[in-house]
C-alpha cells in the first residue's frame, strides 16, 4: 500500500527481443503504468509479466537511487529464453562457409576466453598418466574439447577413449573432419536428451551447450551427465551478468562481426544462468556434494568426483 499522493503516468518500454521472421534482434515499444510516489522516485506497477522495476526521480537520495538502479538492472538481466528461437548455427542446414567461419570464431572464443583452460584444469587431475580412461562429450561442437583432450592425454601417455555426440549433422561432418588424426574420437549424431549407451564412463563432460535449453531441460540434462559417469562429471558454461553482456557485444561489434556469430553470442549472453541458477539447477537434478566455482571471463562450472 501507498500512502500518500500519487501520480500516474505511462512511459514507453523498450523491449529487446529476437524476431522469428528476420532472426535479428529487434526493439518493440510498449506502455507501462508508473506512479510516483512522495518519495519522488516512479515506481513501476504490477502487470501481467511480473516485473516491479523502480525509476529514481529527481528528488530521491544518492542511496535510494543506487538500490532503484541495481534494481531495475537486476530486472533487466532476467534470463531470456524463446524455444521458438534458434541460434542460427542449430538451425537445420547444409556444410557451408558461413557455418565453418562460425565454428572456427566459436573454437577461437573457446582458446582465448577461458574454456580450454577450465577443461584443461580438470583433465589434469581426472586423466593420470598411464592410466585407460573413457570420456563422453555431450553437444561436442567441432570437436575441439576432445581434441584437446586427446593431446593431453598423448602427452602424459594416457590411453584415451572419447565418445562425442551431437545433434546437428553439419556441424557434425565439420568435427569429423578437422578429427582425421585423432582416432581416439568416435563421434555419434544424437540428441543428449534422447540417446542412451551401454557403457558407462570415467569422466562426462558438457561444455558451453546448458544455456542452448530450458530450466527443466538443463536439469535433465545434468541428471544424465551423472547417469553416464561413475567418477567424475563435468558441466562448464557461461556465466550471465554485465560483463560477460557487455563484453559479448563489444567483441561483436569490433571483431567477431561476422552475422551468425554475433546473432548467436548476443543470444547465448541472453540465455546463460548466473551463478545461483546453474547452482540450482544442479541441486534440482539431485546432484550431492558437488563443486561450483567461478572463472574468469565469465565462466562458471558445476562438477562432481
Amino acid at each position: 500500500m501507498v500512502f500518500g499522493t500519487c501520480f500516474t503516468r505511462f512511459m514507453f518500454i523498450a523491449e529487446p527481443t529476437f524476431s522469428t521472421v528476420s532472426g535479428q534482434l529487434i526493439c518493440r515499444w510498449r506502455t507501462a503504468p508508473f506512479v510516483r510516489l512522495t518519495t519522488g522516485a516512479w515506481r513501476r506497477i504490477f502487470t501481467r509479466d511480473a516485473l516491479n522495476g523502480v525509476l529514481p526521480g529527481p528528488g530521491i537520495s544518492p542511496i535510494s537511487r543506487a538500490f532503484a538502479l541495481r534494481e531495475h538492472w537486476l530486472l533487466q538481466m532476467k534470463r531470456c529464453f524463446d524455444p521458438a528461437v534458434l541460434e542460427m548455427m542449430d538451425r537445420p542446414q547444409p556444410v557451408s562457409p558461413e557455418l565453418e567461419r562460425d565454428l572456427e570464431r566459436l573454437r577461437q572464443l573457446n582458446r582465448w576466453f577461458g574454456s580450454h583452460r577450465l577443461v584443461l584444469s580438470f583433465m589434469r587431475r581426472w586423466i593420470k598418466p598411464g592410466a585407460r580412461t573413457r570420456v563422453v562429450d555431450l553437444a561436442t561442437g567441432s570437436g575441439d574439447i576432445p581434441r584437446l583432450i586427446v593431446d593431453y592425454a598423448r602427452e602424459i601417455g594416457a590411453r584415451l577413449e572419447i565418445d562425442a555426440l551431437d545433434r546437428q549433422p553439419a556441424t557434425f561432418e565439420v568435427a569429423r573432419r578437422l578429427s582425421t588424426g585423432y582416432p581416439e574420437i568416435s563421434y555419434h549424431e544424437a540428441n543428449i536428451l534422447e540417446w542412451s549407451s551401454a557403457e558407462i564412463y570415467d569422466i562426462a563432460l558438457c561444455s558451453l551447450t546448458l544455456h542452448h535449453f530450458c530450466d527443466e531441460d538443463a536439469v535433465r540434462v545434468l541428471r544424465r551427465c551423472r547417469e553416464l559417469s561413475r567418477r567424475f562429471v563435468l558441466v562448464s558454461d557461461l556465466r550471465r551478468g554485465p560483463l560477460l553482456k557487455g563484453g559479448v557485444y563489444l567483441l561483436t561489434a569490433l571483431i567477431f562481426r561476422e552475422p551468425m556469430t554475433r546473432f548467436d553470442a548476443r543470444l547465448s549472453a541472453a540465455r546463460a544462468f548466473t551463478f545461483s541458477e546453474m547452482r540450482d539447477l544442479a541441486v534440482h537434478a539431485d546432484w550431492q556434494n558437488f563443486g561450483h566455482k567461478k572463472f574468469r571471463f565469465a565462466r562458471q562450472a558445476i562438477w562432481l568426483e
